[in-house]
């Protein structure tokens, strides 16, 4: 970050020393007056203000001073990694860090579906192969059905209308008949089974949507504008590039009263 601020401050000597931490910052160019107003006078020069030497080394105890306490504060959205620019409006920063977080959400979601794409493809095809059986072993059913139906009704009527209603035939026939219908029963339990491993791979794709739905949400609900919390950071300079261009002396006007007393005159 490049950014450069003129400051003038105005600090009061006491004595040898000058305290500029706790100097008053003055806003615009400074300009100093070379006479003082009419009917006024100067204050006695303190001795250590007509040395040259001693402004050099209040020069090198105001660059500390900025060391130590000056500071660029910019606004923050730490969850987006964003720092406002120097002079960025906050209404313009907070454009950028919405923009910023739709961006990652979009992401986020992205990175979930594809996460979860081959799972649910996998459960899709276990439902539809699940799916293909039950059809399967439902015509497999209907035909035995229909084939048992027929072995039943022509065992009796053989048994009805043949000669000799315990005939071998009749009793084989009634065999078949019997296995057919035992068969058919099996039939109706593959059903069942296949109609239950239909059921059960339903609920595991459906659990597995619910469980990506639940990312997703929680991805969407951490993008929230709300939830960027901005801050201020402080970005302290480097002492190689506080530059102190001069140190003046100047008095500061106050009115003087009774016993000494003073108070600022501006």
């Amino acid at each position: 970050m490049d950014v450069w601020a003129d400051r003038a401050l105005l600090a009061s000597l006491d004595g040898d020393e000058v305290a500029w931490d706790g100097a008053e910052a003055l806003d615009g160019a400074l300009s100093l007056a070379t006479e003082p107003a009419p009917g006024s006078g100067f204050d006695p020069l303190p001795a250590a203000a007509s040395r040259a030497a001693s402004y050099a080394g209040w020069g090198r105890g105001l660059a500390e001073s900025l060391y130590r306490t000056a500071a660029l504060e910019l606004r923050s959205a730490p969850a987006v990694g964003l720092v406002a620019s120097p002079g960025e409006a906050e209404g313009d920063f907070l454009v950028r860090v919405r923009q910023a977080l739709r961006e990652r959400r979009d992401a986020a979601i992205e990175a979930l579906r594809k996460k979860y794409a081959a799972k649910l493809e996998t459960a899709q095809g276990q439902e539809r192969r699940a799916q293909d059986k039950v059809v399967r072993e439902q015509s497999q059913a209907s035909q035995q059905v229909m084939q048992t139906a027929i072995s039943v009704g022509a065992t009796v009527l053989g048994a009805l209308f043949g000669r000799k209603t315990f005939s071998a035939g009749n009793v084989g026939r009634a065999t078949t008949a019997a296995r057919g219908v035992s068969r058919t029963l099996r039939e109706r339990e593959d059903i069942g089974a296949a109609e239950g491993s239909l059921e059960s791979l339903r609920a595991k794709r459906a659990e597995l949507e619910a469980e990506l739905q639940r990312e997703i949400d929680a991805a969407t609900a951490g993008a929230d504008p709300a939830t960027a919390a901005l801050t201020t950071i402080a970005v302290k300079p480097r002492k190689s590039d506080i530059v102190v261009e001069a140190v003046v002396l100047c008095w500061v006007p106050y009115w003087a009263g009774p016993g000494g007393a003073s108070r600022p005159a501006r």
